[in-house]
């Protein structure tokens, strides 16, 4: 945002004269000559730069800022407070919402490889028969989380309080209890 230049005298010391009879003006006329231009500037910026300062704080776009996921802009949030960003794509990145919590992967029943399974999802198994590695009991509730470094399924048995565990590195591991 550009600021409105200054437009007063500022030359208001330069032009007095060196000695007094130059001058032509009293001591107190002389020290006023002093105070003239730092009260004329302090009441010009605070008529204008305020001014202009208060709406640019207003502005809710100020510098092309978006509420979007949009790449090198300021981001702001929109009416309802909310700002988007982009999914992440390392360890440090803005997280999404999506990629802290596990979402609902649905209801699995039946002839299923559970190797295939969409990760950071929970799931309900209700019955494994025909599934390809599903947990060793039915009737559990199945987590898969994943990172870049690893993915390890959980499945946690409903009525027998059993948690099984498999990881992945190069293949999936067996199911163990813990």
């Amino acid at each position: 945002m550009a600021y409105t230049t200054y437009t007063g005298d500022t030359d208001i010391i330069a032009s007095l004269g060196t000695s007094p009879a130059e001058r032509g003006l009293t001591t107190d006329q002389f020290k006023a000559k002093f105070d003239e231009f730092a009260t004329a500037f302090v009441a010009w910026f605070n008529a204008t730069h305020i001014v202009e300062a208060d709406a640019h704080l207003a502005d809710n776009a100020a510098h092309n800022a978006t509420s979007a996921a949009t790449a090198s802009r300021l981001i702001v949030r929109d009416s309802a407070g909310r700002a988007k960003v982009a999914a992440p794509s390392a360890e440090d990145d803005i997280a999404l919402k999506s990629s802290i919590f596990l979402r609902q992967g649905g209801d699995l029943d039946g002839a299923i490889n559970y190797n295939n399974l969409t990760p950071n999802r929970i799931y309900n198994v209700f019955t494994i028969t025909g599934a390809t590695n599903p947990p060793p009991e039915a009737w559990c509730i199945l987590e898969f989380y994943a990172t870049s470094q690893y993915m390890f399924q959980r499945a946690t048995q409903v009525s027998g309080n059993k948690i099984y565990i498999r990881s992945y590195s190069t293949s999936w591991s067996a199911w163990t209890e813990k």
